[in-house]
């Protein structure tokens, strides 16, 4: 690979997200010189805090299936703006 430009939306995904299993730093930027590492500093909690009431109140009710559509999307939101950072 000749860096993220020259990669694709799927070579991306699997950056972060192998940099988040392996709790990796990703560099990124015209000369590599910007650096994030997407365990530690996310913007996760950001696409949750509005849903809050929505997690407390499925929660109470048991709905599992809800909450993890929740989370899930919320998830695969932050992979795409981390992808958006770090990519061409």
């Amino acid at each position: 690979m000749d860096g993220a430009f020259n990669m694709t939306y799927e070579e991306l995904h699997e950056k972060v997200c192998d940099a988040i299993l392996n709790k990796e730093v990703i560099r990124y930027g015209s000369r590599k010189d910007l650096q994030i590492s997407p365990f530690f500093h996310n913007d996760l909690n950001d696409k949750l805090y509005g849903l809050s009431g929505e997690v407390l109140l499925n929660y109470i009710l048991g709905n599992d299936e809800y909450l993890l559509r929740l989370v899930k999307t919320a998830c695969a939101e932050e992979i795409d703006s981390l992808i958006d950072l770090v990519g061409p």
